[in-house]
């Protein structure tokens, strides 16, 4: 993918994902999970999104391609990227954390007839999710 904002996106939208995992684990903890991951989903996304606008502003491109070396200029929106898109994957200690962490081992716990596989799919989604905000991150400012 070479659109930022889609890419942002894809990454917001893949975490839905686990709040419907965590709704139907019909489990408390999957249910405060998902209300978790809601909440969450409204403050990372939209700082997210503010961050992108905010790059848009001031050079134009959505793309990726164009765009390379820009820790070296602007080393504090570098270091509110790389929070966002930390805590967008749900690195423990962030806000994201809280909420993945209650939808899988709700899910977990349920009695619904293969939640394992399900866990197993929803915990893949969250590590494809890292690893291409952090690759945007790299191609974006390092590359």
């Amino acid at each position: 993918q070479k659109d930022l904002k889609r890419l942002a996106a894809f990454g917001t939208l893949g975490h839905v994902s686990v709040v419907v995992l965590g709704l139907f684990a019909f489990t408390v903890s999957g249910l405060n999970g998902g209300i978790y991951q809601t909440l969450h989903e409204g403050i990372g996304g939209g700082a997210l999104f503010m961050l992108l606008g905010l790059l848009y502003e001031r050079y134009r491109p959505y793309d990726m391609r164009e765009y390379g070396g820009l820790a070296a200029k602007l080393p504090w929106i570098v270091t509110m990227f790389v929070l966002t898109a930390l805590s967008v994957t749900g690195l423990p200690m962030l806000n994201g954390f809280v909420g993945e962490f209650l939808v899988l081992s709700g899910s977990m716990q349920s009695a619904i007839a293969h939640h394992i596989g399900w866990t197993v799919l929803a915990t893949t989604g969250v590590i494809l999710t890292a690893s291409y905000m952090l690759g945007m991150i790299q191609r974006i400012f390092y590359g």
